[in-house]
């Protein structure tokens, strides 16, 4: 069973992996995608879930990983596998690019730098991994022994070895250092004025120079301790109990430059084979929504999802339908339906690259059940990376009075995506629950908008 909680404890979804996992008791390995998607392996099999928990594709490796599962510069999951490939898998379940076997030894890590990967073998040679299926080998200096583990941005790279070795090297895959940083099994993490290595009851932090500045030890750890920005290490304890230790004071975490968040296509409405969407009618919309709702609902989404998306968005904005003079008199509630499906779907999908649209629908003056349908969509997706869902929800509480519908979605969206994202509410989500819980407002609404408000209080997320 795959449960998700959040940071007060909240489960906001379960999903049972059935017969997925076979024997195991849990997946093998764990990635996220650049739009925060969920990618989990077991042995040879791959299965992408979004954030809202929807199955989405699935894939089989041609052989078993040699490493943990990263992320490359340009949002490919990368997999260093035992007959020596390296191959690349887009979040959409498509084989992007498949690395030449090397006789270097076996495939010990891979991460990313700059737009392409970094890979590390047992015989502690470096390669990188070029944006067309290149590997430049050699332009690095080796590792004393097989690198485990790689933080660092384009100019800066710190890898970790088997051996504990630390090093840093320059933009020009110069070695400027090497210590024995005394860890293995090491997760690396740099900031912006040292390095931060996480392991099994252990960390240390060493300055960029490689000196030592605090180590800590963890008593009855179950796994790695996870390294927050504000400078707590988070461990799972023997006893079923997550700790959070103070280590370090908050941090700048340097990281590569974000991948892209998997945008729609919308060229793809004519090669999906959906014809023309201008003008298409109500039953004609909700045909074509059932369509996807069948592709996701098997979890064969996958490499459709970027087009599929671009039909979701055209369909929730309204923009599929042509009124005539006539019906500009209803546009009220016309096409209604499509667009409430199209906004749910969207949610369910979770890509965050869909909260720009869903955004414009909510603070549209249209019917009041496609714009709360809208905000619940953002409520669904839960993550905000560019801010756009926060400014809708700060923006629709705001203006004039809202259907009491709308109300209650703007409460559900901002608290999910608090709860969601992990961040404290903006002060403009805060004014928006303060004017939901006022005289001008039904009881229920306000009730409902001053329970969010503790809740915020009891999480600590109110800054």
């Amino acid at each position: 069973m795959l449960q998700v909680v959040t940071r007060i404890g909240d489960v906001p979804w379960r999903l049972p992996f059935g017969g997925w996992l076979g024997e195991s008791t849990k997946p093998d390995d764990v990635a996220f995608g650049p739009d925060g998607r969920y990618l989990f392996r077991n042995g040879l099999d791959l299965l992408c879930l979004s954030p809202a928990g929807r199955k989405l594709w699935s894939y089989r490796l041609p052989s078993i990983p040699s490493c943990a599962t990263a992320l490359d510069g340009s949002g490919d999951f990368l997999f260093g596998l035992r007959d020596g490939r390296i191959v690349a898998i887009t979040p959409y379940g498509e084989r992007a690019k498949d690395f030449a076997a090397s006789r270097r030894g076996a495939i010990t890590a891979v991460g990313a730098y700059g737009d392409g990967g970094i890979a590390g073998y047992s015989d502690g040679r470096l390669a990188l991994l070029g944006t067309g299926a290149s590997i430049a080998v050699n332009v690095m200096e080796k590792m004393p022994a097989s690198p485990e583990a790689f933080a660092g941005v384009p100019g800066r790279l710190a890898i970790v070895d088997a051996h504990g070795g630390l090093a840093l090297y320059d933009g020009n895959g110069k070695r400027r250092w090497l210590v024995d940083s005394g860890m293995t099994g090491s997760n690396a993490f740099l900031a912006s004025d040292r390095i931060i290595l996480t392991g099994l009851g252990r960390a240390a932090s060493f300055s960029l120079d490689g000196t030592l500045l605090r180590a800590a030890t963890i008593t009855n750890a179950a796994a790695p301790a996870l390294l927050a920005p504000s400078g707590l290490l988070f461990s799972a304890g023997d006893d079923w109990i997550l700790g959070a230790y103070r280590f370090e004071g908050p941090l700048t975490i340097v990281s590569p430059p974000a991948p892209p968040a998997c945008p729609a296509d919308p060229n793809a409405i004519d090669t999906l084979g959906f014809g023309d969407m201008e003008g298409a009618d109500e039953e004609r919309q909700l045909s074509i929504i059932a369509d996807i709702e069948k592709s996701l609902d098997s979890a064969t989404i996958g490499r459709w999802e970027a087009g599929d998306r671009a039909v979701l968005e055209k369909i929730a904005s309204g923009t599929a339908s042509v009124l005539d003079e006539g019906a500009a008199r209803r546009r009220f509630h016309l096409f209604s339906r499509p667009r409430i499906e199209a906004c749910r779907t969207l949610g369910e999908i979770g890509s965050p690259a869909s909260i720009g649209t869903l955004a414009e629908v909510a603070l549209s003056g249209g019917d009041p059940a496609v714009r709360a349908s809208a905000l619940e969509a953002i409520g669904a997706i839960g993550l905000d990376p560019d801010a756009g869902a926060e400014t809708a929800l700060a923006m629709a509480g705001a203006g004039m009075r809202l259907d009491d519908e709308v109300a209650f979605a703007l409460v559900d969206a901002i608290e999910s995506l608090v709860f969601g994202s992990g961040l404290p509410p903006s002060a403009g989500a805060l004014r928006s629950l303060f004017a939901l819980a006022g005289p001008t407002y039904p009881n229920a609404v306000g009730t409902r908008a001053r329970a969010a408000l503790a809740r915020f209080a009891r999480g600590h997320v109110v800054d």
